[in-house]
């Protein structure tokens, strides 16, 4: 039979280690997220584009789908650049 201080040392050992992972991983996440997140904005505007351009495609009105598609076909750095003269006004 193992000593009740022996077990109860390797358990906090064992706790710690795991808060440690815990930390380390929760850090690991938040560096690569601040990483990604200057192009995680355009990913998300191509991706919201994308969707906007198929539902142009269901306008039955030729003019108002080639109004539609014009405006979805906005890049982002265009729309940043849109967004920006904007708000200085």
């Amino acid at each position: 039979m193992v000593p009740v201080p022996v077990f109860a040392y390797y358990s906090n050992c064992v706790h710690r280690g795991i808060t440690t992972m815990k930390s380390t991983a929760l850090f690991a996440v938040a560096i690569v997220t601040i990483a990604v997140s200057g192009c995680a904005a355009s990913l998300v505007y191509d991706s919201g584009r994308s969707w906007k351009q198929q539902e142009c495609y269901k306008i039955p009105d030729q003019y108002e789908r080639q109004r539609c598609l014009k405006s979805a076909a906005m890049s982002y750095d265009e729309y940043r650049k849109t967004v920006a003269q904007e708000q200085a006004r």
